[in-house]
């Protein structure tokens, strides 16, 4: 369908130009197949062009530009409903395409705008989709959606604050968003705010409790705020979600250490270096650090 809207909009060009090009000169006979050929494609556009004769060079060239316009904007619908359509059938690459044809001619167009930058992050485009989703909150700073493709641009980008802020403007306008939340947390902490990152994570575990990447997060983010007793109430609450491996079981023991529980601690760390020698060398450099610790406690 695109390539019929696209070679459509080809012959009404040079049919326009042809026109325009007997502005001032020429006979109306002279433009008559350019006519013909314009009016089989869009009958109401050539209808608006009046004869060449009829007014000033100026009023007949503002007509022809007037229904360029109009048959332009009658092509982006079409298009865009195509990349819709394409979108909708998971051809996100067909999607970008006509797309990105029906946004060249009407560029500011909200729901085409994300819905082209939605179709680049999921055809996985390499590049476009931060600018994409960049004027899709700009053209709609209302559109929870619009808001969330910006702060997941941000994110790939690892700019930090500003897809903190994309993601606080995404939870005001969607606060029942996981990713909103989980996003605006791991932001916050990659950029040095592990205490705000808390917070956020703990909206995010609200809406789904079972999350293990949550829970992780939320443990990781308790221990560098120096919440240790925090932290492995998180790493426990893991374990019992069965979402634990050995490197994570190694964090937990870390936060037992840290928040004074030798009970779990040890245990933990006696059977993840029986299981991998490569853990013996980590338990030394952990309790290393705990005795250079309480050397340098009051």
């Amino acid at each position: 369908m695109s390539a019929s809207v696209l070679r459509d909009l080809a012959s009404a060009s040079l049919a326009l130009r042809q026109l325009a090009g007997h502005a001032g000169a020429g006979s109306d006979a002279d433009a008559a197949s350019a006519r013909s050929a314009l009016a089989a494609l869009y009958p109401e556009a050539a209808g608006a062009i009046p004869p060449s004769s009829a007014g000033t060079r100026q009023a007949y060239l503002d007509a022809i530009r007037s229904a360029g316009n109009r048959i332009a904007g009658a092509a982006a619908r079409p298009l865009a409903m195509h990349g819709q359509n394409r979108y909708r059938e998971g051809r996100y690459r067909d999607a970008v395409h006509a797309l990105r044809l029906a946004l060249t001619i009407q560029p500011d167009t909200p729901a085409a705008s994300a819905l082209f930058a939605s179709a680049l992050e999921l055809s996985r485009a390499r590049t476009g989709f931060s600018g994409a989703a960049r004027q899709a909150a700009i053209l709609a700073p209302l559109d929870a959606t619009a808001w969330k493709l910006a702060m997941r641009a941000s994110f790939a980008l690892e700019r930090m604050g500003e897809a903190a802020e994309r993601a606080r403007k995404h939870v005001l306008l969607e606060p029942g968003s996981w990713n909103g939340w989980f996003i605006l947390a791991r932001a916050r902490s990659r950029g040095g705010r592990a205490d705000h990152a808390v917070a956020a994570l703990g909206r995010a575990t609200v809406l789904d409790p079972a999350h293990p990447d949550t829970r992780r997060a939320l443990a990781r983010a308790h221990f560098r705020s120096g919440d240790f007793a925090d932290a492995l109430r998180e790493f426990e609450t893991l374990s019992g979600l069965g979402a634990l491996g050995r490197e994570h079981d190694f964090e937990r023991a870390r936060a037992a250490r840290a928040a004074g529980r030798a009970d779990i601690a040890v245990p933990l760390l006696d059977a993840l270096e029986a299981s991998d020698a490569g853990f013996a060398e980590k338990r030394r450099i952990l309790e290393l650090t705990a005795r250079v610790e309480d050397l340098r406690a009051p």
